[in-house]
């Protein structure tokens, strides 16, 4: 590890839909200034700076013994591949899977109380491909664990490895990883910080609490010093202030092991890749640094080696595989806020009160309705043109209607 660096004009069918909300007397409104969370402590705002904020510290402080709420796994034995989660982390609910578990070609840390495996982590990007910093790069055919939060493994074997640095500097110090086969929906895919996201975390997100994690797979916190650096590309991170003692408590910088573990900010309820971390610029506080994914995640497709952007990395270790996966990396939405999500020229109809979802359709149709993990609630096949469900819990939820090779998708929030 190195030592270094979103006023449209509401036509009248929104008015029709606005008025059943009214009538029904659970109008679904996000206040711009008003967080609002759901039953697994996600916080749901367009205010980013607080939905950042709070999706952690409100976290925190409902768990802020780090001897107990640190860890997040109380089992994780790599020789017997049994991993089971930590009921009492901090981060809860959180979907936190896209950060393997173990790496076969990790180092042996075993001098430091650690075991083989606990290096050279890999963060899922697409359903298969991995980020990894390229100076400590997993190995063509070593394997690759991730874990469900249901505490249900995969393995899988590198197939090829893509490197897009400059070893003499570390810098840019990424790498993309190709997995012989995809891994299931119930392991997420990290998201990257879309193009624009200076218009929502101004400051290049300064302050901001940030999640991440270390060699010994701990929940931990720091500060962002800023997102992206326009003088290097790089993301730094800063210890917390001892104004809040929360944050600090999980605060540990970085050490000789860490390198390639990921750090996110979450906004409602989602963890968003920030980058991996290369090294540490302050040798008081071992506050890290990193390559910006902010920039990376955003760069044109078609530059030359080293400026050449993640998705390009993913079609190169593609073609050295002799195959075509098509996947692309995803961003965050920051525009998911809005209760009620309705496709342009759409007259499909979707709106929730007191939790009884009502869905009608302009003709018959494929209905998927998932929650925030992506986990299906209902399906109906060949619909009516009007349904009705109960949704036990209150949260985000997507319906997907689907009809030919036409798919719509709602986002709405149920309380």
């Amino acid at each position: 590890m190195a030592s270094k660096f979103y006023k449209q004009k509401i036509n009248t069918f929104f008015q029709y839909v606005f008025m059943l909300f009214i009538l029904s007397g659970n109008l679904l409104n996000i206040n711009a200034q008003t967080c609002t969370p759901d039953i697994f402590g996600n916080y749901f705002c367009s205010d980013f700076n607080e939905n950042a904020t709070k999706n952690i510290d409100e976290r925190l402080n409902l768990r802020h013994n780090a001897n107990v709420n640190k860890k997040l796994f109380t089992t994780r034995d790599n020789k017997n591949s049994v991993y089971v989660r930590n009921p009492d982390c901090w981060i809860g609910g959180l979907n936190f899977t896209a950060h393997c578990v173990y790496s076969s070609s990790g180092q042996d840390m075993s001098t430091w109380g650690g075991q083989m495996g606990d290096g050279s982590p890999a963060t899922l990007i697409t359903p298969r491909h991995c980020l990894s910093v390229a100076h400590a790069a997993p190995t063509v055919g070593s394997k690759i664990r991730f874990v469900t939060n249901d505490n249900v493994m995969f393995e899988r074997t590198v197939q090829a490895v893509t490197i897009n640095t400059d070893y003499s500097t570390y810098f840019p110090d990424i790498c993309v990883v190709l997995l012989n086969q995809d891994l299931p929906s119930s392991i997420s895919v990290a998201k990257f910080l879309p193009a624009n996201y200076k218009n929502y975390l101004p400051n290049s997100g300064k302050g901001l609490p940030i999640l991440h994690t270390d060699w010994e797979r701990k929940a931990l916190v720091a500060n962002v010093g800023t997102l992206a650096q326009a003088s290097d590309n790089l993301f730094y991170i800063e210890k917390p202030a001892a104004t809040t003692p929360n944050r600090t408590s999980f605060y540990e910088g970085t050490w000789g092991g860490d390198s390639g573990s990921p750090y996110y900010l979450i906004m409602n309820g989602e963890t968003v890749l920030i980058g991996l971390v290369t090294g540490y610029y302050d040798s008081a506080t071992n506050a890290p640094y990193g390559t910006s994914q902010a920039i990376y995640g955003n760069t044109p497709s078609g530059l030359a080696l080293p400026n050449t952007s993640i998705n390009d990395l993913i079609k190169k270790v593609d073609g050295a595989a002799a195959i075509n996966t098509g996947y692309q990396i995803s961003f965050f939405d920051f525009k998911a806020t809005s209760a009620i999500a309705k496709t342009p020229e759409s007259k499909d109809v979707v709106f929730v009160s007191n939790r009884m979802l009502n869905i009608h359709t302009d003709e018959y149709s494929e209905i998927d309705v998932t929650d925030v993990y992506g986990r299906q609630i209902f399906h109906f096949s060949n619909s009516t043109s009007n349904v009705s469900h109960k949704l036990s819990n209150s949260g985000l939820y997507l319906v997907t209607i689907t009809k030919g090779n036409q798919k719509k998708v709602f986002k709405l929030l149920a309380f």
